[in-house]
């Protein structure tokens, strides 16, 4: 049992072997400490899902209040939502806790949380300036983040043979770094967006790299499984 208080044997069982930038730089870092005191409790991955998604309610109660103060304040506690949803996980692998009723609870609640949180900051947006606009740059970022999982889903269950890759190509499989739009990349143009003032242009770059993003990935696998 030692070994598994170890912070590198918990990052080795727990995380992924690829990820999103933002969760290997940022938010990995912080959960796996945050599993390690977890670990000892008698507290289930289900029930830090439910509470990861219950902070993400809060964060949309506080970005429906508008003000500067509220959505950076929900934009904040976003931030913890993200970290505890990640320790849902490594908590479930470390413990041999992983079932499918467990993933189908946790991609529900992830969702479930993505549309409130775009919804809470259009209608926050929309009471302030009135601004119409808001309403399809939302759909926007919401198509762009479920596209992006759902093409990210289909591809990573697909077999493709890496023969025939380009060096780049190879380089990519071979990377650290997921190649997607998620683990944390809306929570963190958000964060920026709120402690700038500026969520309209925060909005406008996560529809712009999410619906680019899985666009891309998904021509450059097509060109892969002709191979």
């Amino acid at each position: 049992m030692h070994s598994r208080n170890n912070l590198e044997t918990l990052k080795k069982i727990g995380q992924k072997s690829k990820d999103s930038i933002p969760a290997v730089f940022l938010y990995r870092r912080i959960s796996i400490y945050v599993t390690k005191i977890l670990l000892h409790t008698s507290i289930t991955p289900n029930q830090i899902t439910v509470f990861s998604f219950v902070l993400a309610v809060i964060s949309c109660f506080l970005f429906f209040r508008g003000g500067y103060f509220c959505v950076l304040g929900g934009a904040t506690i976003l931030q913890l939502h993200v970290v505890l949803d990640c320790a849902d996980g490594e908590i479930a692998k470390i413990k041999s806790l992983r079932s499918k009723e467990g993933a189908l609870l946790d991609v529900a609640l992830d969702r479930a949380s993505d549309i409130l949180i775009f919804m809470a900051l259009a209608f926050s947006i929309f009471s302030r300036d009135g601004n119409f606009w808001i309403w399809p740059l939302v759909l926007l970022c919401l198509s762009g983040t479920l596209m992006s999982d759902i093409v990210g889903l289909k591809i990573d269950n697909l077999d493709v043979a890496t023969i025939g890759f380009s060096r780049l190509d190879k380089k990519i499989v071979d990377s650290r770094f997921a190649i997607g739009w998620g683990g944390g990349a809306n929570e963190v143009v958000i964060f920026i967006g709120a402690l700038a003032n500026q969520m309209v242009p925060a909005l406008m770059a996560i529809a712009l790299f999410c619906n680019v993003q899985w666009m891309a990935r998904l021509l450059l696998n097509i060109r892969r499984a002709r191979m």
